[in-house]
């Protein structure tokens, strides 16, 4: 029974120490390089940094034989820009690496998640300035494994600027007619 209580110990360690290590922001979070994804078509989609965290909604949607874009596969980090088919481009959004408390089997643990941050950009195909501004943060409440987090969801702020194809002056929903969702990207 005394030989029992430290290897108990140590197990215990061992499963704490892999199921909970934290990185705290300021840790080198991302791959390192820009990452490219091209189309079927052979047409850039999407470029920009991968942080070195898996995406839970991929690999759910795996699992579900419903995947999702291989740019997803990793969260996204810093700047990154979105194309058109014809090549011009359609977005440019950042992303900071947030976390929120889930339970794991040593205790608690620090879940992450992309959160939209700062400035964005949205052009319509024809190259025109779709939309420009930034992005703010709300708290909202999300419900973990052991009762729940806030975390941060990115709103579009006052300084929000939309224009149509024509460069007339417009408002947010003038996104789904051009089919940017900025919030979705």
């Amino acid at each position: 029974m005394g030989t029992l209580r430290p290897l108990l110990q140590l197990v215990l360690a061992a499963t704490v120490a892999s199921c909970c290590s934290v990185t705290r922001p300021g840790d080198n979070l991302s791959l390192g390089g820009s990452q490219v994804y091209y189309s079927p078509d052979g047409t850039i989609f999407a470029l920009g940094n991968r942080s070195r965290f898996e995406n839970e909604d991929f690999l759910e949607a795996e699992r579900l034989r419903s995947p999702l874009p291989r740019w997803l596969e990793f969260l996204r980090l810093g700047k990154w820009e979105y194309r058109y088919p014809n090549g011009r481009k359609k977005a440019v959004i950042s992303y900071e690496i947030a976390w929120y408390t889930e339970c794991c089997t040593g205790g608690y643990c620090e879940q992450q998640y992309e959160a939209r941050s700062g400035h964005f950009e949205a052009w319509w195909p024809s190259g025109a300035q779709l939309a420009r501004g930034t992005f703010g943060s709300k708290w909202e409440r999300v419900e973990a494994n052991c009762g729940g987090d806030k975390v941060r969801r990115a709103v579009l702020t006052r300084d929000a600027q939309f224009w149509d194809e024509a460069g007339i002056p417009a408002d947010r929903s003038i996104l789904d007619v051009a089919g940017v969702p900025l919030e979705k990207l």
